[in-house]
């Protein structure tokens, strides 16, 4: 969606073939019927905007997609390409956002997600980026920086992605503690 154009030839998703992106990305979707959903390790291969800082950084994801998103005519690769048909090579490895090492216990080198020039925009098949602790501690001191905020609480410390198990016992046991279970087993009738 952050692209040039979506396309969907086989009608996989849709009855249109092909509809305008917002086109905040050089680069295009296209939908095809192989759906991915593994696990991916990788770091992060971007070196600008709110990514200042983080290149190399390792990250964990799923990897989710149903088809490819690749480069438009706006950007141009000379030399190798990755296992995805990608270029790796000069300045062209700047635009992508990660470089993904390992999917489930096969190691591999794909450069995936994208990033413009400003690095503002980006966009990546890989989900659950943000329960990466170190990125999102990152990502969000980069923002309030940029804001001019220094010396914040959240820059100070790291803040742990929380267990939602560990969450919905503590919420259990309020709810134990606060309602006459008995009481709502009677008005329910069980």
């Amino acid at each position: 969606m952050l692209g040039e154009r979506i396309e969907d030839p086989q009608h996989i998703e849709s009855r249109v073939g092909s509809v305008p992106g917002l086109g905040l990305l050089p680069v295009r979707t296209v939908f095809t019927g192989e759906k991915v959903t593994t696990h991916v390790n990788g770091q992060i291969a971007a070196e600008r905007g709110i990514l200042q800082g983080l290149n190399g950084l390792n990250i964990t994801g799923y990897e989710i997609h149903m088809g490819r998103t690749e480069p438009s005519g706006n950007y141009s690769f000379s030399g190798p390409v990755n296992d995805s048909g990608y270029g790796m090579g000069g300045e062209t490895a700047s635009s992508y956002l990660l470089r993904l090492t390992r999917r489930e216990n096969e190691a591999i080198n794909t450069l995936e997600g994208f990033i413009n020039e400003q690095g503002n925009v980006w966009g990546t098949h890989l989900h659950g980026l943000f329960a990466n602790d170190s990125f999102r501690h990152a990502v969000l001191s980069n923002l309030l920086r940029r804001k001019g905020i220094t010396g914040s609480n959240l820059q100070n410390r790291h803040m742990h992605t929380l267990s939602k198990d560990l969450q919905y016992n503590k919420l259990a046991d309020l709810l134990r503690q606060n309602l006459d279970i008995k009481l709502l087993k009677e008005l329910a009738g069980i």
